[in-house]
Formats: C-alpha cells, sequence, structure tokens
C-alpha cells in the first residue's frame, strides 16, 4: 500500500515562500508553517 503524499499548487508554495522571505521581525519558519497547517519541513528541507 502507498502513503498518501499531499500536492501543493505551484500558487501554494510561491505564496508560502513569499510568507517566510517577508517575514516580520521575530515570526519564525515554524510560525508560518503552523499558519498554513504545512509541517515545518516542507518549508525548510
Amino acid at each position: 500500500m502507498r502513503a498518501y503524499t499531499k500536492r501543493y499548487t505551484s500558487e501554494f508554495k510561491e505564496q508560502a515562500l513569499l510568507k517566510v522571505y517577508n517575514r516580520r521581525n521575530g515570526q519564525s519558519i515554524q510560525n508560518i508553517a503552523d499558519e498554513l497547517n504545512i509541517n515545518f519541513f516542507i518549508i525548510f528541507p
């Protein structure tokens, strides 16, 4: 049986990276991942 792999659209990935690059002072990448309801390692492998 294959494990389910969630696929993200290019638009979602782009928006996630923009949030990381434009984050406010003190906002962690983990916090952004939590806001997007995704695993930290999807943004920061």
